[in-house]
């Protein structure tokens, strides 16, 4: 009898002990989704809206770290193709899309004229001299690098896209002359 009652009692701390690892790990990893930022997916936890970071493949979460280091602001999210990741660092804000295997598909920093290259300033500015840039997205993929380059004077903003001395405008958007708001209708 004293035998029973010992491997009942064993069996009964083995079981609690398993449910107090379970709960800590449980603990642990929430505190370390909220240290490393959000992770946008489907599971959520049930009523808080806290995704978990463990939602991200780990080969991708390895090969961020490698590249990027330690980043506590960084916004994960789940895309159709893999994963995006989101940062900023100093005056520039980038997104980097991942593939499920942990692979680079493309990378976009966002940034303002200052730093823009000389040469993609050059042929920017020597085509739209009038125009004065607003915002750059330099985009990098498979080895090379275009901009789109966000440019505005007083009539028009427009998107210059420079890859390496060729540019093309891909976008034009007319600005409204004050005092035409609501004429003619």
């Amino acid at each position: 009898m004293k035998k029973i009652a010992n491997r009942s009692l064993a069996t009964m701390l083995g079981m609690i002990i398993l449910l107090l690892s379970a709960a800590s790990q449980d603990l642990a990893m929430n505190q370390k989704s909220a240290d490393l930022g959000s992770v946008a997916s489907e599971s959520k936890e049930e009523g808080t809206g806290i995704p978990y970071i463990n939602n991200v493949n780990g080969r991708v979460l390895k090969s961020f770290h490698r590249s990027f280091g330690d980043r506590p602001d960084a916004r994960w999210s789940k895309t159709d193709n893999g994963f995006m990741v989101h940062f900023k660092d100093s005056n520039m804000s980038t997104n980097v899309y991942y593939r499920p295997k942990g692979t680079v598909d493309y990378r976009v920093n966002y940034y303002f004229a200052e730093r823009l290259p000389g040469a993609v300033r050059h042929t920017v500015k020597s085509n739209f001299y009038d125009y004065s840039i607003i915002q750059v997205s330099e985009v990098h993929k498979d080895e090379s690098v275009c901009y789109f380059v966000k440019i505005e004077n007083t009539e028009a903003i427009k998107t210059i896209r420079v890859v390496g001395q060729e540019w093309q405008q891909v976008e034009e958007i007319k600005k409204q002359k004050a005092g035409t708001v609501g004429k003619g209708l």
